[in-house]
């Protein structure tokens, strides 16, 4: 179990991912509106990480 440790700390947009999954399914009934919903989360978190990214490298 300690080998599956690091992989979820260096990739910590899988735990995210799965727990704002469970948070639009318990907030939105429709499907729809869930997608939209982790469609509008995924679209602001690439943003957030450009920008990271652009900035580290100045």
């Amino acid at each position: 179990t300690s080998k599956n440790v690091p992989t979820t700390l260096q990739n910590p947009s899988l735990v995210v991912n799965s727990m704002l999954t469970a948070l639009a399914q318990s907030l939105l009934p429709s499907s729809t509106d869930q997608q939209q919903f982790l469609a509008d989360l995924q679209a602001a978190a690439t943003l957030v990480n450009k920008q990271k990214i652009s900035s580290t490298s100045d």
